[in-house]
């Protein structure tokens, strides 16, 4: 049945049915605005925001989101340098 459907809808778009267009506009992005930047590190989003290109509102949030990454990949780094310590403390005590 989805086949059908999806066979159906494709067939609307290429009758440049506006229903159809709407619908997968509607549905298929995101619901807040999109917008593509040149890189992810915090320079990048500075200049996106200097440039006019995202709202300070946007910037908070994607500096926000940068953070929370950065503390996920520190926490797995010392992840790992913590299972080192104890792979090396094991051995030690096994000799």
């Amino acid at each position: 049945m989805g086949d059908r459907a999806i066979a159906n809808l494709s067939e609307a778009l290429d009758a440049k049915e506006q229903w159809a267009t709407t619908l997968v506009l509607k549905y298929c992005l995101p619901s807040s605005r999109t917008q593509e930047l040149h890189g992810s590190e915090p320079a990048d989003v500075r200049t996106a925001f200097e440039n006019g290109d995202i709202s300070a509102d946007e910037m908070k949030t994607i500096s926000s989101g940068l953070e929370k990454l950065r503390a996920v990949e520190t926490l797995e780094e010392f992840r790992e340098r913590l299972s080192e310590i104890e792979t090396t403390l094991t051995q030690q005590q096994s000799r």
